[in-house]
């Protein structure tokens, strides 16, 4: 193949991702999903200035990881403008990094967080379908408030809760929380709900079969002292059976709660 062909090849695939992305985009903007998304994000809209999103994956050639892509645009636009975007994935190729560069000085590519855990209030993550080390990780390093990746109760269910809390000390905090009820919940426009998980309900099914040993939590060292569940998309009716298939599966927006004078300045936490 000659240097031309070459050229006019790689000028075709991007434009053919370019078209795609663009039907990505379009098909979450008509979205029930970023509808809910943005009632939720409202309140908070106005002090979120940092978007940090992981495990995004190869948007240029997979179809999932591009319409992940087209929910971290349309979250961008939302925020409006000025808005930092630091991205990461080690799958990235030349392709994504080149896109990435082109989106201008607002966007970094970045292992680790950019920004000291003091503007964590400030940062919007998103982590779509995040292994649990990863997301154990972020959690610990880089303390987020404001949590969309997958719903923590739903994304441990293959654990124990013993197990959980050995591999992952901060995730199974986070998920005891939720379990308890006491402060988690999904929350809706005029309040909480109460939030009843997978497990707790197969749990009590099989009460008589076994029995969760009692856990520790409190010796678990963390920032926080609560999580909720702020929108789970109507228990995932709003992700289910549309174009992006798979791609937003489980997605839920939690807020991780703090206590007074825990990481850094309380009075303009979320």
């Amino acid at each position: 193949m000659s240097g031309r062909q070459t050229r006019e090849r790689q000028r075709g695939g991007a434009l053919d991702f370019q078209q795609s992305l663009q039907r990505c985009r379009g098909g979450v903007q008509d979205s029930d999903m970023l509808a809910d998304l943005k009632r939720q994000l409202e309140p908070h809209r106005e002090g979120l200035t940092r978007i940090r999103c992981l495990a995004l994956g190869k948007f240029h050639d997979e179809a999932p990881a591009r319409w992940q892509l087209a929910l971290l645009l349309e979250l961008v636009d939302y925020l409006g403008p000025g808005v930092q975007c630091s991205v990461y994935d080690p799958a990235f190729t030349a392709e994504e990094l080149a896109f990435v560069e082109q989106l201008g000085e607002q966007w970094s590519v970045d292992e680790q967080s950019p920004w000291s855990t003091e503007l964590s209030d400030q940062v919007l993550f998103f982590l779509p379908h995040a292994p649990l080390s990863l997301s154990e990780s972020v959690v610990e390093a880089e303390q987020p408030r404001l949590w969309l990746a997958n719903q923590l109760v739903q994304h441990t269910d293959r654990y124990t809760k013993a197990q959980l809390f050995e591999k992952y000390p901060l995730i199974s905090k986070l998920v005891s929380y939720l379990d308890s009820g006491s402060k988690a919940g999904t929350a809706s426009n005029d309040g909480f709900s109460t939030f009843v998980p997978k497990r707790s309900r197969r749990q009590r099914r099989n009460k008589a079969v076994f029995t969760e040993p009692n856990i520790d939590y409190g010796s678990v060292r963390s920032y926080f002292t609560g999580c909720a569940v702020l929108t789970d998309f109507c228990g995932g009716e709003l992700l289910r059976d549309k174009p992006w298939l798979n791609a937003f599966s489980d997605l839920a927006l939690h807020r991780i709660e703090l206590g007074v004078g825990q990481a850094g300045d309380t009075a303009n936490s979320i």
